[in-house]
């Protein structure tokens, strides 16, 4: 018992949970975004507005070509060296924002050369291209607070941004309609980097520092950040290509709005294992080559995970009619067996997939992992072909089950073997 009490004394000391309140007002937040967005404008301008936004966010899921997963990692292994931490605060500065000028570029050129068939795209999409280096440099400022266990200003520079945005998003959407949306959050964007450049330079993240990296350590680097980058966009498009897949092969928007509406929640409450990998992230990454620290806290982290996701797979199992009555309605009740499916693919994800991955993060296995991503993603693609055209859209629901099962096993095998087998824990990127 009082161990326990030492544990929740430390994490509430250490920031965990500010982390973990400031990601579920985010959330919270981001729904309110939606749901008053869709009643001030019109449901043309939200279909216009939305199918923009995805085009933008495919393009962003590469965006600063993960120069901000590369700072994460390397700054958290040299904390305790400020000259060095600065050197690569300064290099990814100048790799994310050159990445980031690319992909806007790229932006750009999709929207004047792809034809969308949908008036009004365009506009917007050449309104947005800029929000790939807006929300870089964001980014890079925040992650500067997390390398450095900065926690509580980590949480309040985020709170802070999402309500920026959120009270601009709607000032613009009153004001101006959908093109507001658009120049409004930027201003929300920028006032938030403004307030996290002041808060930084105080703190002297900012500083420049005389030291170089030598090449091959930034050879490193932009290794690291670009297969991070590839591996997490293949891994996030396991959440768009079920809904893809169902369009092609049923071809019915009432059973898309069904299955959409059963993995809203069971993919949103992702936030609670995310919220604790960005805890405990650069602590892993600070100790990667003490084998016996890394083995004793990921034992803990899997322990505490695997009672805390029972509980939430368990509850939206038994209350999955009530939640999706409740929620969404009694003409969404086709919903609640692919929501139950989904529910313990949860637990897996939550418990396993997750965490191994992002512990292999910490130890370098970038590579391994963009594997374990470019396979997750061939599978998902014929399991949910296979099993859509043989189940219906609850085939999407297994399909994304099966990959879950298949990317930890990989993952959590190989973890094992390094923890317990391998004779050095840290290669060489």
């Amino acid at each position: 018992m009082n161990s326990l009490k030492g544990d929740i004394i430390k994490l509430i000391k250490t920031g965990f949970f500010h982390i973990f309140t400031s990601q579920v007002i985010n959330k919270i937040l981001l729904f309110s975004t939606v749901l008053i967005l869709v009643r001030i404008v019109s449901k043309t301008d939200y279909g216009i507005y939305s199918y923009s936004n995805n085009i933008v966010s495919m393009f962003l899921l590469l965006n600063g070509l993960g120069a901000v997963s590369g700072l994460l990692q390397f700054g958290s292994e040299n904390r305790k060296n400020p000259d060095k931490l600065l050197a690569y605060s300064q290099f990814a500065r100048k790799v994310g924002i050159m990445a980031s000028l690319f992909i806007s570029l790229l932006i750009s050129l999709y929207a004047i050369f792809i034809d969308t068939n949908i008036e009004g795209v365009t506009t917007l999409l050449l309104l947005m291209s800029f929000l790939p280096l807006t929300q870089y440099l964001y980014s890079y400022i925040e992650i500067g607070f997390r390398i450095r266990l900065q926690n509580k200003l980590f949480s309040m520079l985020s709170i802070l941004n999402s309500v920026l945005v959120l009270i601009f998003t709607l000032i613009g959407a009153t004001l101006f309609g959908i093109t507001g949306v658009v120049v409004c959050q930027y201003i929300g964007f920028f006032l938030s980097i403004l307030f996290a450049m002041f808060i930084a330079n105080r703190k002297g993240h900012l500083k420049n520092t005389t030291l170089k990296l030598t090449y091959k350590e930034k050879k490193q680097f932009v290794k690291l950040s670009f297969i991070s980058s590839l591996s997490n966009a293949i891994s996030q498009m396991l959440y768009l290509i079920d809904v893809l897949i169902i369009g092609i092969i049923i071809q019915s928007t009432l059973v898309i709005a069904s299955y959409k509406t059963a993995t809203v929640i069971p993919f949103a409450i992702l936030f609670i294992p995310m919220a604790i990998i960005t805890y405990i992230y650069p602590y892993f990454a600070s100790h990667n080559n003490d084998r016996e620290w890394i083995r004793s806290n990921y034992l803990k982290l899997i322990k505490g995970l695997i009672l805390l996701n029972g509980i939430i797979s368990i509850g939206m199992y038994i209350g999955a009619p009530w939640i999706i009555g409740f929620l969404f309605g009694d003409e969404y009740m086709s919903a609640v067996e692919p929501f139950r499916v989904l529910a313990i693919g949860y637990f897996i994800a939550a418990t396993f997939r997750i965490p191994s991955g992002n512990v292999l993060v910490t130890l370098r296995r970038v590579s391994f992992n963009f594997y374990n991503a470019l396979i997750s993603g061939i599978f998902n693609v014929i399991l949910n072909v296979l099993l859509i055209s043989k189940f219906g859209s609850i085939g999407a629901a297994y399909s994304t089950v099966g990959v879950y099962i298949i990317s930890s096993l990989i993952s959590t095998i190989y973890l094992y073997k390094i923890l317990y087998k391998d004779k050095k824990i840290l290669p060489e990127i």
